[in-house]
This record gives C-alpha cells, structure tokens and sequence, in this order.
C-alpha cells in the first residue's frame, strides 16, 4: 500500500522519475525540434524568452544530455581518434567535399 501511495504522489507532484513529466519532456523534445527547424519562429520566441531569462535557460536545457547522467560519455576529437577512425574520417571528409563541388 505504501509503494502504491508513493507512486501516486510521485505521479501527482510531478517527480523526476513520474510518468506524467517523462512524457512531457518528450513532447518538450520534440517542440524545440520543431520550433529549431523554424528560424522565423525561433527568432520571435527567443525575442519573447530575452524577456525571462531564467525561463529560457531552463527551457534551452530541456533534451541536453547532462554529463551526471552519462558519466561514460567521452568527448571525441580529431587527436583522440585512432589512426584508422582518422583514415576513415578523412576519406569521409574527402567525399562530403566532393559532392559539395559536384552541386
């Protein structure tokens, strides 16, 4: 019963680990998609968020992988790469700047 009550007020209040705010910060996700591949109107919302900065801190955050959840994340460099990771890009680089030319 106890289990039950928790998972409720967890569910009612919001919690970090509630079903209710996961869902909504996946609806959240996709609307900064939508709103990023729309420079209009990602120009006037900003315009609007300039106004309520500590809003638009937090809603710049939304999606952004944080690195205390993630502490395995390893941030990838040219000078990290191993010899064949850096032949493999530099031919990748090469045939992205051919098909740039041949447009």
């Amino acid at each position: 019963m106890k289990s039950f009550i928790g998972n409720v007020k967890a569910w009612l209040t919001f919690a970090p680990t509630s079903r209710p705010r996961k869902m909504l910060k996946q609806y959240l996700i996709r609307v900064k998609t939508y709103i990023n591949t729309h420079p209009r109107l990602k120009k006037k919302l900003l315009h609007i968020l300039d106004t309520m900065p500590s809003l638009k801190t937090r809603l710049q955050r939304i999606g952004e992988h944080s690195h205390k959840n993630h502490p395995h994340e390893v941030r990838l460099t040219l000078e990290t790469l191993s010899p064949n990771a850096k032949e493999i890009y530099n031919k990748l680089q090469q045939k992205m700047h051919i098909y740039k030319n041949e447009k």
